[in-house]
């Protein structure tokens, strides 16, 4: 109880921070420049973001986990640092970018963080590889029946 309390207590103290800690790194899907952050070591935690935020979206929570495991936060394409072409967009290119980003970093036991859009992308992605996933947390998300 007392190390719970002490997390609850550093984190209800803790001052949110505008600033980005962190470099980027980038890995080209379907000809296109993906953005994203890698920190940490240990099983992967995977976050996805919604509309309209980015990987910045994540910056005071990644610090809060990246000692314990792979914190690794992705700038869907057109978002953030990432490209930005002039194609358009839609649901099932998301899903396709974030399970080839996956595939192409050899993501292994994920634990997804999805917000808003995210949730949805992430879910493909968790229904299809079910085995692929140790977990799943989501914000505020948007869900259909």
């Amino acid at each position: 109880m007392t190390a719970q309390w002490n997390i609850a207590h550093e984190c209800a103290n803790r001052q949110p921070s505008a600033e980005f800690p962190y470099e980027y790194k980038s890995i080209e899907i379907n000809g296109h420049n993906i953005a994203y952050v890698d920190e940490g070591e240990g099983d992967p935690v995977l976050f996805i973001h919604g509309a309209p935020t980015s990987s910045y979206l994540w910056r005071n929570i990644m610090p809060w986990l990246q000692d314990k495991a792979r914190v690794i936060s992705i700038d869907l394409l057109g978002f953030g640092q990432s490209d930005k072409p002039d194609i358009e967009y839609g649901y099932f290119l998301h899903v396709e970018y974030v399970r080839k980003f996956i595939e192409q970093l050899g993501l292994e036991n994920i634990t997804l963080v999805l917000h808003d859009w995210g949730f949805n992308y992430g879910m493909e992605y968790a229904v299809d590889f079910e085995d692929n996933i140790k977990g799943i947390c989501f914000a505020e998300c948007l869900m259909w029946p």
